[in-house]
């Protein structure tokens, strides 16, 4: 059964949460599940806590499993949980300055301990050294500078170690060597300005790595080349001027590579090296002036490549041919004055494309479009929308371009039936029909057809603001039902500019900008 114990008083404020299980319940659930237990068997009551910090009344129930201690106090006292079974402990209590873990020595049933969002500047985790069955040490959102890990080296079956969002400025991470089973390290969010991850060599389980948030001007990765089962590398957020990938096998599990936020200028990734597994890679808000793509010239998984805020000049797409699964690119805010997407003739998944604030001339889009796509803010006199024809779309942005004129006949043919397998992930959970969404503001257009939108049975806004148009003829809108349409002052008020407006449209009116 599952019980509440709510306890209140001048300087504290608890709620405790306490799962007890039948022996029987017990074996059936490590059974199911050997690594976190769920205990779902539970039935909630409530009692009233006499004292702020004494848990005391845990000891009137058996086979207590589970023990959830939420809420405001400076102090706690655990001794109650000392020799029981619990297998999980969470202690999510705000103020809590100073914790005791001697309690919890020889306690053989615990699995999972995690301390969380408390003022504790301090803690010795000797105690834990004997609680050999211990698979997850939770420790954030607290103020600790500094931690001995000493006392876990011989936790064989430790699997999760997170410190994250705590002060450290320096960590030994010796102890963990050879600790076999050690599948997540979380160190993100803290002062370090330098770590050592030569100890990580000899856990072979590692799996998901957060170093992010970190004042980490220079790290060897070179240990991590025989952790072939790394499948999340985060490093974001660091300062980071170079990085070395060098580490990294063809055949290396690696499926998500976090690398924003660092003023890198030199990223070194062999061509040898293929990153052939992973499927999401976020550069952005980098300083890197090239790029190689080669590394992905295997890779058939990619979903998201985010290389925003860089000073890319050129990109050669050629490598990602194979790649059939690619969902999100993103390339704004860089340099890019021509680039050519027809090598992605596999991607009938795309459904984000963002290349806006560069300096594209010329710009291919790839041969299944995209559902939305944003080609504001750049340079284009002329694009062909030739490849939408084969695709959905539901945002196109073209404005803040020299665009002088422009054939919108492909996107008529977006709402084929045969084109049901390229709908939007939202439109085919939800089955919602969403609207297209045009804006071609800002450009040079002098006539615009609008004949080929007529087509398309669900139009939600279409802005031609800020462009030099002689004539706008709406009557291709005649039997649409609340379409907006975008206008400037100037255009509004030149009568002869619009004819046959339906009175199913919006005019939208915004102020005449210089372009």
């Amino acid at each position: 059964m599952s019980m509440v114990i709510m306890g209140k008083s001048v300087n504290s404020e608890l709620s405790i949460r306490v799962k007890t299980m039948s022996h029987e319940d017990i074996k059936l659930e490590e059974t199911m599940n050997p690594l976190f237990p769920m205990r779902d068997k539970a039935v909630l009551q409530s009692i009233t806590l006499n004292n702020e910090s004494d848990l005391t009344c845990v000891a009137d129930y058996s086979n207590v499993q589970e023990v959830t201690v939420t809420g405001f106090s400076s102090v706690l006292d655990l001794s109650v949980l000392r020799n029981t079974s619990t297998s999980k402990i969470v202690i999510d209590v705000r103020g809590l300055l100073t914790l005791d873990l001697m309690p919890l020595k020889n306690c053989q049933d615990l699995r999972v301990l995690e301390i969380v969002n408390t003022e504790i500047s301090s803690i010795a985790l000797d105690p834990l050294g004997s609680c050999q069955n211990l698979r997850v040490f939770n420790i954030s959102d607290s103020q600790i500078p500094s931690i001995d890990l000493a006392p876990l080296t011989q936790l064989e079956n430790l699997v999760g170690l997170y410190l994250h969002r705590n002060r450290l400025k320096q960590v030994n991470l010796n102890p963990l060597s050879n600790l076999y089973n050690l599948a997540n390290l979380y160190l993100h969010s803290n002062d370090l300005s330098s770590v050592d991850i030569t100890p990580l060599q000899t856990c072979p389980s590692l799996s998901y790595l957060s170093l992010s948030g970190n004042p980490l001007q220079g790290i060897n990765l070179t240990p991590l080349d025989s952790c072939v089962l790394l499948e999340s590398l985060e490093l974001s957020r660091c300062c980071l001027s170079r990085l070395d990938l060098s580490f990294l096998r063809p055949n290396q599990s690696l499926r998500i590579l976090k690398l924003s936020d660092n003023p890198l200028t030199e990223l070194i990734i062999p061509k040898k090296v293929g990153l052939n597994s992973v499927e999401y890679i976020d550069i952005s808000s980098a300083k890197l002036c090239s790029l190689d793509l080669t590394f992905l010239h295997k890779n058939k998984d990619l979903s998201s490549l985010i290389l925003r805020g860089n000073n890319l000049q050129h990109l050669d797409m050629t490598p990602l041919s194979p790649s059939h699964r690619i969902q999100k690119i993103d390339f704004s805010y860089n340099l890019l004055s021509a680039l050519d997407l027809s090598p992605l003739q596999h991607q009938t998944l795309l459904s984000e494309l963002n290349l806006s604030h560069n300096r594209l001339e010329c710009i291919i889009l790839p041969k299944y479009g995209s559902n939305k796509i944003d080609v504001s803010h750049n340079k284009v006199r002329s694009i062909e929308l030739g490849p939408l024809k084969s695709h959905q779309v539901l945002e196109l942005d073209l404005s803040s371009n020299n665009i002088d004129s422009l054939d919108l006949s492909p996107l008529s043919c977006r709402y084929r039936t045969d084109l049901i397998k390229h709908l939007s992930p939202v439109s085919m959970i939800t089955g919602e029909i969403e609207q297209l969404l045009l804006n071609l503001s800002d450009n040079r257009l002098r006539n615009i057809d609008l004949t080929p939108l007529g087509t398309i049975p669900h139009v939600g806004q279409i802005d031609l603001s800020n462009n030099p148009l002689s004539v706008i003829d709406f009557s291709p809108f005649l039997y649409h039902e609340h379409v907006k349409i975008v206008l400037d002052e100037k255009q509004i008020s030149d009568c002869e500019v619009i004819t046959m407006l339906p009175e199913s449209i919006d005019i939208l009116e915004v102020p005449l900008t210089a372009h």
